[in-house]
């Protein structure tokens, strides 16, 4: 009698345990930014032999040599480079590339157009790339009850090829790469309101911790899932103009077909 009480006592609490288990399925939407973005302030000092170059970075400002070659100019500050060519006595155009980060392994270059503000003396502002970091999680429930996950980073493809196994344990979550058990990620669920949130401790050692939050429609999904409305025809736009010192264009205005393109995408959002 007391083996079956303790039998039944089992079954009650994995009964239970189970009820209480969160529902973490669906699809969860996060990201970050890694500092401010602020427009480096440049300068080229012409009246200096050689030439110095200044950029100031948040509020101090850092000098290094110029090099100059005819009507090519160079200067490495503070990990950055800039490469430009004299167009004129008032103007020098050009790109600031600023070096790898915690989001990006490459470099990246920014168009930039310093002109004489005063006697040999150029200024210019470039627009450098903002440090952010989209994250989708999808999780799932098997037809064992046992929880998956994929996590996907549309700018980069970051995680790509990874299946995560998911154990929750009252509000604890812990993702396990299938692929490799020692790599795990550890999160909490909690919630305001209405709302769930999945704040994880850390996705890599290199990034922060994050917020994630549940993303039930499918119109905001955008990013996860490419195309939204799968019966629509594929429209083709310009691209959206951002903040980064680069011009966008449509494709006729570069002497380019759409209609090759927008068949393409039609086969693939088909697939």
């Amino acid at each position: 009698m007391n083996r079956l009480a303790v039998l039944l006592n089992l079954v009650v609490s994995a009964i239970a345990a189970k009820a209480n288990e969160a529902d973490i399925t669906g699809l969860w939407k996060g990201g970050f930014s890694l500092g401010t973005r602020e427009a480096l302030q440049v300068e080229i000092d012409g009246t200096k032999s050689p030439w110095q170059a200044s950029v100031e970075f948040f509020g101090s400002a850092v000098t290094a040599p110029v090099q100059k070659d005819q009507n090519r100019i160079h200067f490495v500050i503070h990990g950055g480079e800039f490469r430009g060519r004299l167009i004129d006595s008032n103007t020098v155009v050009g790109h600031w590339t600023q070096p790898p980060n915690e989001i990006y392994n490459n470099r990246y270059a920014t168009p930039l157009v310093l002109s004489q503000a005063r006697n040999k003396i150029g200024l210019g502002e470039a627009e450098p790339l903002e440090k952010r970091l989209r994250l989708w999680i999808s999780i799932k429930r098997g037809a064992d009850d046992s929880f998956s996950a994929v996590i996907r980073n549309p700018e980069f493809d970051l995680f790509r090829g990874s299946v995560y196994r998911v154990i929750v344990h009252g509000d604890a979550v812990t993702f396990t790469d299938a692929k490799n058990p020692a790599d795990k990620v550890d999160a909490s669920l909690t919630t305001a309101g209405q709302e769930k949130i999945l704040q994880v401790t850390r996705l890599r050692p290199e990034l922060p911790p994050l917020v994630l939050r549940n993303c039930d429609e499918p119109a905001r999904a955008l990013g996860f899932i490419p195309d939204v409305h799968r019966n629509d025809r594929y429209l083709y736009s310009k691209p959206t103009q951002e903040d980064e010192g680069w011009e966008t264009a449509s494709l006729s205005d570069v002497g380019l077909d759409q209609k090759p393109l927008s068949e393409l995408i039609e086969r693939i959002s088909r697939v």
